[in-house]
């Protein structure tokens, strides 16, 4: 299959135009949708919070470029697709087998021949794929020298978590993709370190960034909510179900406070899990499920603290997002990335034990010098984060610029 994908900087004098592959929640892109398309993309709501891909199509937009966006949705039946539009922006949905042993089992395959063909007729500058698995092999079938792939996990340390087959042929994805890619995105240096005994050609340290907007104040201890709030999943990695015994234990020494708990997959996944089944009729705890960016905000401003018990990230967006909402954390003191995004503004738990996240709550909570120091320190890394976000937009236009430069 030949594909076209000879440059278009020139059209519309904009800077470029970049073909983007990646999950991403259309809702989150309504901002930037012209109407129509913005109730549709309610109803195609195609995926869970990939925000790294619709935030930084939505910056991309500001900064005078063209997207052309294309993800896959089970929602979408096969041969058939869904299109969104906006100012300088295309939305294509293609179909995505529900069945995750059939596509695991093909290794994605009809669904990166999907988002190849339809990538044949575009004419495009770079093309930017998010994590290292169907759309990014996609990518690099598209135009290897034009690519560039965003690593956003390390494939082997979750299959430690995940044993199984589904887990193990993303992970083949990966190897290709590692031997294959001509320029490869890290978004931690962990993650960087882990990727580093296969990926030998051209990389970048590049973090996330986000658009959730800072809390404007510090409010005083008088305004705690007495509401803890968790953003995750049933992966195992995710540790869910540590930061519920933990929660268990504090709450019945310290009744009246309030647990929030968003993620994907947890309202349909609650029932299907014995060990989760006593916390599902907990009064204290509010299950939000999937929500969208703006209730995320939400919930994190009308929250005191995030309480983030995962075993392995490799940036981890949830503790980034309470940080930049000026929210002091608790999590696990073993995971890199969490301990460099953190540093002084949260607690950071050595072992990964009910008890002790427990014990970490409590401090928050009771000891007053502590939770302000917490919470100033917060504040801190909030302007922090706002100046890397910045500053991470930069680097990845940088190294568009350098891509259509090499390759003019």
């Amino acid at each position: 299959m030949k594909i076209d994908s000879s440059p278009g900087m020139a059209e519309n004098n904009l800077d470029g135009h970049i073909l983007m592959l990646g999950p991403v929640a259309t809702s989150d892109l309504i901002s930037v949708l012209d109407v129509s398309s913005g109730i549709l993309a309610h109803e195609y709501n195609t995926y869970h919070r990939a925000v790294p891909v619709s935030d930084l199509v939505i910056k991309l937009l500001e900064n005078n470029f063209r997207v052309t966006l294309i993800t896959n949705s089970q929602q979408i039946r096969k041969n058939q697709k869904v299109e969104f539009f906006g100012r300088n922006l295309r939305v294509i949905c293609l179909p995505e087998r529900v069945s995750v042993k059939k596509r695991a089992s093909t290794f994605w395959v009809r669904e990166i021949l999907g988002l190849i063909r339809e990538s044949s007729s575009l004419n495009f500058d770079v093309v930017h794929a998010h994590w290292s698995y169907e759309y990014a092999v996609a990518a690099i079938f598209i135009n290897r020298k034009r690519a560039i792939i965003s690593a956003h996990d390390s494939p082997w340390s979750i299959l430690k978590y995940n044993f199984d087959a589904y887990h193990f042929a993303k992970l083949i994805l990966s190897l290709f993709v590692g031997l294959f890619s001509s320029c490869t995105i890290f978004v931690s240096n962990y993650l960087a370190k882990s990727w580093s005994w296969l990926c030998r050609n051209e990389s970048h340290v590049i973090g996330n960034f986000t658009l959730l907007e800072s809390e404007s104040s510090l409010d005083s201890a008088d305004c705690m909510r007495k509401t803890i709030c968790s953003i995750g999943d049933m992966s195992k990695h995710k540790n869910l179900i540590c930061a519920l015994k933990g929660w268990d234990i504090f709450s019945k020494e310290n009744p009246g406070f309030i647990f929030k708990i968003a993620g994907v997959g947890l309202e349909q996944a609650l029932n299907a899990w014995p060990e989760y089944e006593r916390y599902v009729r907990n009064d204290g705890i509010i299950w939000m499920g999937k929500i969208n960016r703006l209730e995320i905000s939400k919930m994190l401003k009308t929250s005191d603290v995030l309480l983030h018990t995962s075993l392995e990230e490799s940036y981890c967006m949830a503790v980034s997002e309470a940080l930049l909402m000026q929210k002091p954390i608790i999590a696990s003191g073993k995971c890199a990335p969490i301990v460099e995004l953190a540093k002084d503004a949260g607690i950071l738990v050595p072992e990964n034990s009910p008890k002790d996240f427990a014990n970490a709550l409590k401090k928050f909570y009771f000891n007053l010098d502590l939770q302000f120091e917490l919470r100033r320190n917060a504040q801190t890394r909030s302007i922090e984060i706002q100046n890397q976000n910045g500053n991470n937009l930069k680097k990845i236009i940088h190294l568009y610029k350098l891509r259509f430069t090499n390759l003019s």
